[in-house]
């Protein structure tokens, strides 16, 4: 599935993998983040026409990631969330992406999460909107952590560019982040 997958090259074959149901109860972890990441970057943009079953291929490739939540890892994770933040899958299927966007960072160890797998992540919830505070707390206090090592400025400013107004205390000073969205 996963060489299919990355051979795609257009929305209309992804949709046709997608809405293959014995193909997506085949789909492991690594398959499902693959095919939502792409579904996210193969949405027809800019007045393009969407085939037809396209908002299908979304519900159920999502529904096969939630069966798969504990089995998802921080990298698939951060592919599920940045890919329905691209495609804006979520303005064909809020529910769905925002269950399958909570449940798997909750299963997921922030810690396990590269610094750009983390960064992209809270993107994601940023750009979509779903408001997840306890994530974020969990968030925090990683960048907690990770300032007193070595932090990728990629993610500090990726959470400034965020929102709007909420000061983190990340170790020895404080940074103005931008998550009033996330409510924290």
């Amino acid at each position: 599935v996963q060489e299919r997958l990355v051979a795609t090259e257009s929305a209309q074959e992804l949709v046709s993998i997608a809405t293959n149901m014995s193909l997506v109860k085949g789909m492991d972890a690594v398959n499902v983040a693959t095919c939502v990441f792409r579904l996210g970057k193969y949405r027809p943009r800019n007045g393009a026409s969407m085939p037809e079953d396209y908002p299908a291929a979304v519900r159920n490739v999502l529904g096969r990631a939630r069966e798969l939540i504990s089995h998802l890892q921080a990298r698939a994770v951060s592919n599920i969330c940045y890919g329905i933040a691209i495609g804006r899958l979520h303005e064909l299927a809020a529910e769905q992406c925002r269950t399958v966007m909570s449940e798997a960072m909750h299963a997921c160890d922030v810690r396990s999460f590269a610094e750009q797998n983390l960064s992209n992540t809270v993107w994601a919830f940023a750009t979509t909107g779903f408001r997840e505070a306890d994530v974020f707390k969990a968030v925090a206090a990683e960048m907690r952590m990770k300032s007193r090592r070595e932090m990728d400025m990629t993610l500090l400013i990726r959470l400034f560019n965020a929102e709007e107004s909420c000061i983190l205390d990340i170790g020895n000073e404080k940074s103005l982040l931008l998550l009033r969205h996330f409510g924290i």
